[in-house]
């Protein structure tokens, strides 16, 4: 390991928020996507076809952003995750956590992101010790994980989308 590595633990770097429980009776057709974790498919957060709910000021906490990762916290799909693209508001769902890092001058998004790649499994084997699986966010915080200085995130990341990019081209 480099020396300006770090072993840390992901809560160190981030917090892991829990969205909002619905009522699923105040859905609408038309408003601001509600993200499930039904909505959380192949790595990509699709607000497409999410249940909608009224706009609310109530709900401002649980507002999704261009660049959140969310994972799915419970039910047969726990530990999927995805990240949100799209520029439209949309809410957070109970039992969906958004891993929010601290620091954007410590940690890159799409690092953590591809990052969670790797802690998949541990994260599964965590959550799948009862009858419905389930992981809390102190399960998640307690991960631990290799930290590179930014600059080495940043470039890591480039080579996986470098990577990704030449197999898209058939490379």
């Amino acid at each position: 390991m480099m020396e300006d590595w770090v072993i840390c633990e992901l809560g160190e770097l981030l917090k892991l928020e829990n969205g909002f429980a619905f009522k699923s009776s105040k859905y609408l057709k038309e408003g601001i996507p509600v993200i499930r974790i039904g909505d959380i498919n192949d790595w990509v957060v699709d607000e497409t076809q999410a249940k909608c709910i009224e706009e609310n000021e109530e709900y401002d906490g649980y507002i999704v952003e261009k660049g959140d990762i969310l994972i799915a916290m419970s039910g047969a799909t726990t530990g999927k995750f995805g990240i949100y693209r799209s520029d439209i508001k949309a809410y957070q769902n109970q039992r969906v956590g958004n891993l929010k890092p601290f620091s954007s001058s410590h940690t890159d998004k799409e690092y953590i992101f591809n990052l969670l790649h790797s802690l998949k499994p541990q994260i599964e084997k965590t959550a799948y010790g009862g009858a419905q699986p389930n992981i809390s966010a102190g399960k998640i915080h307690s991960l631990q994980i290799v930290l590179p200085p930014l600059p080495i995130q940043r470039a890591i990341v480039s080579k996986i989308e470098s990577l990704f990019s030449s197999l898209d081209s058939g490379i």
